[in-house]
């Protein structure tokens, strides 16, 4: 996953219909740096499902649910880490959602994603530009990498040194949808 950087490829308008996210075709994730911003990590999650909902005036609805126990970074320990009281608390909140508050075409073609992250018990507002290809007739590619204030979210902030919650967190999303039946 490349570190998160602005869309600036032209976008496939949004075609009217119900969308689904195909997670075997997708990817999720994120990256952070801590060790004072010098050692990069970086996570994906292993199990969402989402809707899209475009009317036929081109007005988007949709969600995103994130099961936060799926977090992956490569380090057994770090995850359960991620897993426990400090981070996603996922006993108590076992999932994640991003809900779609509008999609704003730009004068250049690109699309603009506005919404909320919902974790654990905070909502952090969105706002990001994507992209979305057409890769087959019934099948969308949207793409999108942002940044977050991820001492925002809600997550352990304390400690100093290598122990302290870096402030920005990127996101990588590549969702492939398709029609729902």
């Amino acid at each position: 996953m490349a570190a998160p950087q602005g869309i600036e490829a032209p976008s496939t308008p949004l075609l009217a219909g119900e969308w689904r996210v195909v997670a075997a075709d997708s990817e999720l994730g994120f990256v952070t740096h801590i060790l004072f911003g010098l050692v990069p990590v970086r996570g994906r999650y292993g199990d969402y499902a989402g809707e899209l909902h475009i009317d036929e005036q081109g007005t988007a609805s949709g969600s995103l649910r994130i099961d936060a126990a799926t977090v992956r970074t490569g380090i057994r320990k770090r995850d359960a880490h991620l897993r426990s009281a400090d981070f996603f608390a996922v006993e108590q909140h076992p999932h994640m959602t991003v809900e779609l508050d509008a999609l704003r075409p730009g004068a250049d073609g690109a699309q603009t994603f506005t919404g909320t992250l919902h974790v654990r018990d905070q909502a952090l507002a969105i706002e990001a530009p994507i992209s979305v290809e057409q890769v087959a007739s019934d099948r969308l590619r949207v793409g999108a990498d942002f940044e977050l204030d991820h001492r925002r979210s809600g997550l352990a902030a304390a400690g100093s040194g290598w122990k302290k919650v870096p402030q920005k967190l990127g996101v990588h999303a590549a969702l492939t949808l398709e029609r729902a039946s």
